[in-house]
């Protein structure tokens, strides 16, 4: 904020000044004079004070800025000054602040000094009595400092150490140095005391060396120890968890030989002692009683098999994949079982497992999709009604043929097999037929059929014809044409008795009208606005009117128009100016965007 001198003329600065259409072009016309309002506003006054015959021009090259002059009496009250000027038809409305300093204030911040210091004027130093020092300034306050007295006129009570006083630096003063010296030494020697237990041979030193001697060891040692355990139990650990490791051989041991290498006869060897639990390790649970179904040892062997076997696809290739961490099973253990793809690129992709050498297990066809690093797998035994009797055939039975297919007569045939009144297409012969059928097209299939039998062959039939005829003959005469009357036709569309003439003309009278070709039309209504912002109505404009015939050059119109309110004007239009079926009227004037309207006049 400007800063003014009181009770001085000074010129200032009033801007921007902007138009009110747009909010941005600059004004160089403003006239405080004809302007709605041009005051200030002084400091606490309860008034306005006028401006309109002030100082105030434009600056030359800077569009929309002026030069206010303010006399003594408007600058005449110190505090907050302010400019007002509206002019609502011209420009945005205009305010400016000023401060307005006492005339000593402005001089002692404003005006130039030789040797760079604020003129500051000291009038006093000193106690408000007889004994009060006056200054002209600092420096001669400064000169007549006194060691005892401090400033000339203001001497300090006398004091002597531990004697009455005016100051506390002695018992007598009021305030015991002594006492509160030895207090602090108390919380001092109380603190270093605590402190000392936690040193090298402090009271908890002594206590954890006496522990330590009683346990024969030091706490280094006891650490060191915990460390070697850990280190030890974590060295152990990959070598129990893998391929050939305690824990896998543990497995391996309750899985049973037979089980490991399937197509083996006899029953899985089982150990069930250890599986744990009494029942199993006493026997009470015999081969009999899993026979006869006590014990379905197809739910143990898919439990099992949930829990191991399944991961994550590390990579793939045609019929192989290859886990993110080895299984450590007994090699070919997998054979026969499922590998379900369940998530991933792969996924809902089923194959036979073939091969596992305790790495990569190999399918029995190639993936669609080879599944991605990252897919989800698992393994689920095979349907145990048609587990194979040959590695890799899913659907093997035996040669007695229970059920499924022979493979095995098949392949060394010993029994004739009757495939007669069978066609047994191969792999060429279904590509043949895919590609012929591709190949046809409606040329194709009227060529095929042949002259005759297709549709466009079919002959018109005589009989026909006379049918028809007789159906739409049929049909005149029972609408009778020629005993249609009025009444008929007006009972049809729901007038009853009424005139048909009389309801359409009363139709006719609700339908919205048009102005009226050649015929005089008075008070057409028309609005102008503003041609810089489009939207601000526009009053007291000289309009020209002039009008377009079927396309013709336009031409004045007859009458002129007047104004109504609100940036809205009329004008009375004579048969002349409507001779036409479309007429444009154009109405235009200064300021304003022209005005143009259409008229699609109604024939008379």
């Amino acid at each position: 904020m400007k800063e003014l001198r009181a009770n001085t003329q000074v010129k200032v600065v009033i801007g921007p000044v902007v138009a009110v259409g747009d909010g941005f072009t600059p004004v160089t016309t403003l006239d405080l004079s004809t302007a709605d309002e041009a005051e200030i506003m002084k400091h606490d006054a309860a008034a306005v004070t006028s401006i309109s015959a002030a100082t105030f021009a434009a600056i030359t090259s800077a569009d929309g800025y002026y030069n206010l002059t303010i006399t003594t009496s408007l600058s005449d009250t110190e505090g907050l000054l302010t400019v007002l000027i509206n002019d609502d038809s011209l420009c945005l409305p205009v305010k400016a602040e000023f401060m307005v300093l006492s005339e000593a204030a402005w001089d002692s911040k404003y005006v130039a000094k030789d040797d760079g210091f604020m003129d500051v004027n000291i009038k006093t130093i000193g106690r408000a009595d007889t004994q009060e020092t006056e200054a002209t300034n600092l420096e001669a306050a400064c000169a007549a400092y006194s060691a005892t007295r401090g400033l000339a006129g203001t001497a300090l009570p006398a004091a002597a150490a531990d004697a009455a006083g005016g100051l506390p630096i002695s018992d007598a003063g009021g305030l015991d140095l002594d006492a509160k010296l030895a207090n602090t030494n108390e919380v001092t020697a109380a603190r270093m005391g605590a402190l000392t237990d936690w040193i090298d041979g402090g009271r908890l030193d002594l206590i954890i060396d006496a522990i330590l001697v009683d346990t024969g060891t030091t706490l280094q040692g006891e650490l060191d120890g915990i460390q070697a355990d850990t280190e030890d139990i974590q060295s152990r650990l990959p070598a129990a968890l893998g391929a050939n490791g305690n824990i896998k051989a543990d497995v391996r041991d309750l899985l049973g030989t037979a089980w490991l290498t399937p197509g083996t006869a006899g029953t899985p060897d089982v150990n069930t002692k250890l599986a744990g639990g009494t029942a199993w390790g006493s026997g009470a649970i015999t081969g009999g009683s899993i026979a006869s179904g006590a014990l379905s040892f197809l739910k143990f062997e898919k439990a099992l098999l949930d829990v191991l076997n399944y991961g994550t696809v590390g990579s793939s290739a045609s019929t192989t994949m290859t886990p993110t961490v080895a299984q450590g099973s007994v090699t070919n253990h997998h054979i026969g079982c499922l590998l379900w793809i369940y998530n991933g690129t792969g996924v809902h992709q089923v194959r036979v497992i073939t091969a596992w050498d305790d790495t990569s297990f190999t399918v029995d066809r190639a993936w669609t999709t080879n599944p991605d690093a990252g897919d989800l797998w698992k393994i689920t035994p095979a349907v145990p009604w048609l587990q194979p009797t040959t590695v890799g055939r899913f659907l093997d039975v035996s040669a007695a043929g229970e059920a499924g297919i022979d493979w095995a007569n098949i392949g060394s045939p010993t029994t004739t097999v009757n495939l007669s009144g069978t066609t047994v297409k191969t792999a060429t012969d279904i590509a043949t037929a895919i590609a012929a059928l591709n190949n046809i097209t409606a040329a194709s299939v009227v060529t095929a059929m042949g002259t005759g039998t297709f549709l466009s062959a079919i002959p018109w039939n005589a009989s026909w014809d006379a049918e028809v005829q007789s159906e739409v003959d049929d049909a005149l005469t029972a609408f009778s044409v020629s005993t249609l009357t009025a009444a008929g036709v007006r009972t049809a569309v729901g007038l009853g008795s009424a005139n048909l003439d009389t309801q359409l003309a009363a139709i006719q009278a609700d339908l919205p009208t048009k102005l009226t070709r050649n015929a005089a039309f008075t008070n057409f209504m028309f609005k102008m606005v503003d041609s810089t912002d489009h939207v601000t109505a526009e009053t007291g404009v000289t309009i020209t009117a002039t009008r377009s015939l079927d396309g013709a050059a336009f031409g004045a119109c007859a009458n002129s128009a007047s104004e109504v309110a609100s940036g809205w004007y009329k004008i009375d239009l004579a048969a002349g100016d409507l001779n036409g079926n479309c007429v444009v009227l154009r109405f235009t004037g200064t300021g304003c965007d022209v005005t143009e309207i259409e008229i699609i006049t109604q024939p008379t």
